[in-house]
């Protein structure tokens, strides 16, 4: 390893062919400049300067007057129609907002887009096998999903795995409109890892990578696993995880964890978010609002946790708080029931959790990413209808369904939701308006 952090830094210093720098979520769009520099040399008459000034003071006059009138038969209780011209220019105001949103590229597409799709673009799914069979193009076409995750067997070797990814990527262009899969894997490093080919690099879990304590190790080597995924075709990495190493128990998150000090995993969290971004892969914290609190697997049970809400605030919460802060794209759920904050719902499906503390409390406008659908945390429960409407009520964006389950199903009960009222076309429709904001920060939304 005493090579990692010296290859790290000289590659986290060049910029690869496919990466993209983000855009600040918030930043506002830029209008074009509409004002050419005089061409030297060249008068430029005063006339027409002159006449845009006397323009202009004769528009300020007219609208100063206008509004005067206005204001005049408000105030007097004058002629009836103020009321209406007020309105009229309320909805003039309301048009041209709509009109200005409908220009930008993901409103476009939503515009475009059937609501069957827009479900569609809100799942996550498996495949079968290490090529595009006709079913998974059936899957593709007829789901319109919005992302794939590979799993170890359906990754035999460097090549194979770039041809496959092409193949999905190709089925997904032949969609009407065609929009880019978000293709996803598990690799953390260690025992946690769908790549394990010879020919790629092998890390062991973070809990090592913080022993260290170095920062720039962690960098290098988070940069070093998504650089690497992102030339075998993936654009979206489950990782890193910032849960806290606050129960050893090796069968769930222990050395999956970098530590147990909120703190320092919340500035490693950091370094891993800020290279994976640089590398071209979108990282996906997790498992929000914390899993190194419990010693049950959620792969096989419900994890019930006591802690206080200060605790939690005090403890687990700080490394997501951090990421948030920080602008990391995604968050992934647990599958765990807090009963300080929702003693009804695990927080996958608590709006308790994900709307008012993770949206709201904390402002997480990003994408929020469900653990995987069938594992029985949810399934021993939950029905899978009950499940897809909690996720849709508490801002859910992408729901994973990792295996199991066959997405065309789980689409169409999304879609009988829809039609018997029980989500409403908001809800759906503002979850797939995140997922292609996130496609459109990454150039996958034209296909």
């Amino acid at each position: 390893m005493s090579g990692l952090l010296q290859k790290g830094k000289e590659l986290r210093n060049q910029t690869p062919p496919e990466y993209r720098q983000r855009p600040a979520r918030q930043a506002t769009r830029r209008r074009p400049d509409t004002l050419r520099p005089p061409t030297p040399g060249r008068k430029r008459s005063p006339l027409p300067l002159i006449a845009a000034l006397v323009a202009s003071a004769v528009l300020l006059s007219l609208a100063a007057f206008m509004v005067s009138g206005v204001y005049d038969d408000v105030v007097e209780g004058g002629r009836n129609s103020a009321g209406a011209d007020v309105a009229t220019l309320e909805e003039r105001v309301k048009e041209t907002n709509v009109t200005e949103s409908v220009e930008s590229p993901v409103a476009a597409m939503l515009e475009t887009l059937t609501i069957e799709q827009k479900i569609g673009q809100r799942f996550i799914t498996w495949v079968d096998g290490t090529t595009v069979t006709g079913e998974t193009e059936r899957m593709i076409r007829d789901g319109y999903v919005g992302g794939v995750i590979l799993y170890p067997w359906n990754i035999e070797g460097s090549d194979q795995v770039r041809t496959l990814i092409d193949d999905l990527q190709a089925a997904a262009a032949l969609n009407d409109p065609p929009i880019d899969l978000l293709v996803s894997v598990d690799r953390e490093g260690g025992r946690v890892s769908a790549v394990r080919l010879d020919d790629t690099i092998r890390l062991p879990a973070a809990h090592y990578w913080g022993q260290h304590d170095d920062e720039e190790f962690v960098s290098a080597a988070a940069y070093l696993v998504s650089r690497e995924l992102r030339s075998l075709g993936f654009n979206m990495n489950f990782a890193p995880v910032l849960d806290l190493y606050a129960e050893p128990d090796a069968t769930i998150i222990g050395d999956r964890s970098f530590g147990a000090d909120p703190e320092t995993v919340g500035r490693y969290g950091i370094q891993y978010v800020e290279s994976a971004e640089r590398a071209g892969v979108i990282p996906v914290v997790k498992h929000f609002p914390g899993h190194g609190m419990t010693t049950v697997d959620s792969h096989g049970a419900l994890p019930v946790v006591d802690k206080s809400a200060d605790t939690l605030r005090n403890g687990a919460l700080k490394p997501f708080i951090s990421a948030i802060e920080h602008g990391t794209p995604a968050i992934m759920t647990a599958h765990i029931l807090f009963t300080a904050l929702d003693a009804e719902y695990p927080a996958t499906l608590s709006e308790a959790i994900l709307k008012d503390l993770l949206r709201d409390e904390l402002g997480f406008d990003g994408v929020v990413v469900s653990d995987g659908m069938s594992m029985r945390a949810l399934a021993a429960h939950f029905s899978v209808r009950e499940s897809i409407k909690r996720m849709f009520h508490a801002e859910v964006d992408i729901m994973l369904a990792h295996n199991e389950y066959d997405v065309l199903e789980l689409i169409d009960i999304a879609l009988d939701l829809y039609r018997e009222g029980e989500i409403s076309r908001e809800q759906i429709e503002r979850g797939a308006r995140r997922v292609l904001e996130l496609k459109h920060d990454r150039d996958l939304l034209s296909g």
